[in-house]
């Protein structure tokens, strides 16, 4: 399959309404599809103006939109490794190539029981939703890595990379099953992803102050924070625990003030993963069509009681996307009458790149 004038020899090519520009790609990057042919993924990619370079059928067919020498509008906001300028106009659009394989992700609803497959995100692995994913054919790999070999020989790529490596925000793919590995060996001197580092520990923990923090860039993953990470551990001591025994118990019990012990019990005010998979059951299923849900988050998780027995709220944070401004307003209702919701506090909106709007809904949460 030698590559000449852009294309790949030997396949197919379909017709995208979205057109590119110029580019000399260096990086690779794997998506799935979220549906189940070539056929429904163009009639979804024109209807919301997007592209990929190659898509694959779950038999192995495959088909070339454009030549790799001209941009898809794959990534959408997105960033790799970058030092500086990462902000919510970012994209590794330019200078990358895009290839989309024909798979259901972890909406397996449709998907015959064989083809499913167990899996945890590195971003997301405790998601109750995100723990059961679609296979990917033998078929459909080798056909994804002999093009992937053919790109590799014929560009500069410095790694191959999946969506969610990138994205600032969007589709988790390709997901825990396909392995990116496989197609970064077939480059001559893949370079390692992220970084390492060694910590001197005589407790075995990574030990800071509590009082301490330490802001830290997320780059390279899903979303782009700069957030304050408040550390805690035995450091508050005056001298290093020597002692052999494993268990730290009663020198975290003497660190921390009393009501902010760790309990090995579930307190009552505490929101839990049941609390939010319920929630989310609800929200999905009163979701607007071609609403959806790009993040959420809560800042704390073990709430407080009253002296009358009722929890304190917490914040929690959901955002979606959206159309037009009546599917916000539709889930924004949706918020306000729902039990686990207590209040919404605010709302934060912004124009995506693709005309989508997007709003953060910073809000009070309890069990």
């Amino acid at each position: 399959m030698p590559i000449v004038d852009g294309f790949v020899q030997g396949i197919a090519k379909k017709t995208l309404k979205h057109v590119g520009s110029a580019q000399a790609p260096t990086l690779l990057v794997i998506h799935y599809s979220v549906t189940n042919t070539v056929a429904q993924a163009v009639n979804a990619l024109n209807e919301r103006g997007l592209s990929y370079h190659v898509l694959i059928e779950k038999d192995g067919k495959a088909f070339q939109t454009r030549p790799f020498t001209q941009t898809a509008l794959h990534p959408g906001l997105s960033n790799w490794k970058a030092g500086a300028g990462v902000d919510f106009g970012a994209s590794v659009m330019k200078n990358s190539i895009g290839i989309c394989l024909m798979n259901m992700g972890f909406d397996v609803k449709s998907v015959p029981a064989a083809n499913v497959g167990a899996g945890k995100l590195i971003y997301n692995p405790n998601d109750r939703s995100m723990q059961r994913w679609e296979t990917f054919p033998a078929a459909q790999v080798a056909t994804c890595t002999s093009i992937a070999k053919e790109i590799i020989k014929a560009f500069p790529i410095s790694e191959v990379v999946g969506h969610h490596d990138v994205a600032i925000m969007g589709k988790f793919d390709p997901g825990p099953l396909f392995d990116l590995t496989a197609l970064n060996a077939l480059i001559t001197a893949p370079k390692p992803p992220g970084f390492k580092t060694t910590v001197a520990s005589k407790d075995g923990s990574l030990s800071l102050k509590m009082s301490e923090r330490r802001k830290a860039v997320l780059l390279g993953g899903r979303y782009v924070n700069e957030v304050a990470i408040p550390l805690w551990s035995s450091a508050r001591l005056d001298k290093w625990p020597v002692a052999p025994k494993g268990d730290l118990t009663a020198i975290r019990a003497e660190e921390l003030a009393e009501g902010n012990r760790p309990s090995r019990l579930i307190p009552k005010c505490q929101i839990t993963g049941d609390h939010e998979a319920v929630f989310f059951q609800r929200l999905k299923a009163n979701l607007p069509p071609k609403v959806e849900i790009e993040n959420y988050s809560s800042s704390i998780y073990h709430g407080r009681m009253r002296p009358d027995g009722v929890c304190d709220p917490t914040p929690y944070t959901v955002t979606v996307s959206a159309p037009d401004a009546d599917g916000i307003a539709k889930v924004a209702y949706f918020l306000r009458t729902d039990p686990f919701i207590r209040q919404i506090d605010s709302q934060e909106s912004q124009v995506l790149w693709d005309g989508r709007l997007m709003v953060k809904f910073r809000m009070m949460a309890a069990p």
